[in-house]
């Protein structure tokens, strides 16, 4: 049995899905909550910080780089860390996926998700969940705002 949560919300910047998602991570009461940014560049990197700086997030966070544009790998990696830290914690990704209204479209847009998710599935003591936004409701309240 897992002595504690430890909550991982997969960002690539902050908006609305991603602050879903913390809300959502926040709300099973974890350990710990952090962050996960994965950049393919240094430009990335930075507006990534820049981005977190203007929002004034207080949610840790972590940075790690790909190579390729590979985003399973680091993720792997990172969480491979937090679960050599601790054997006995449950770590929970949370993944923020937009869900559009046709399937191909969904198909298409949702490919690195995927990998990641089938990939995540088969490691031991990590928990997956989707946190689905739909995409024309995203629309309607960045006009809004």
């Amino acid at each position: 049995m897992p002595s504690r949560i430890q909550a991982v919300v997969l960002v690539s910047r902050l908006d609305r899905p991603k602050l879903q998602a913390f809300a959502c991570a926040k709300a099973t009461r974890p350990a710990s909550l952090t962050a996960l940014a994965v950049a393919t560049t240094e430009a990335e990197t930075r507006q990534l910080e820049s981005g977190w700086a203007k929002r004034n997030t207080p949610i840790p966070r972590g940075i790690v780089n790909a190579l390729y544009r590979d985003v399973t790998g680091p993720v792997l990696r990172y969480l491979a860390g937090l679960r050599g830290a601790n054997a006995h914690t449950l770590i929970v990704v949370y993944i923020p996926e937009y869900v559009v209204g046709d399937a191909c479209v969904q198909l298409l847009h949702s490919q690195s998700a995927l990998r990641l998710k089938v990939r995540l599935l088969i490691e031991r003591v990590v928990l997956v969940t989707s946190v689905p936004w739909q995409l024309q409701s995203s629309r309607r309240s960045e006009q809004a705002e």
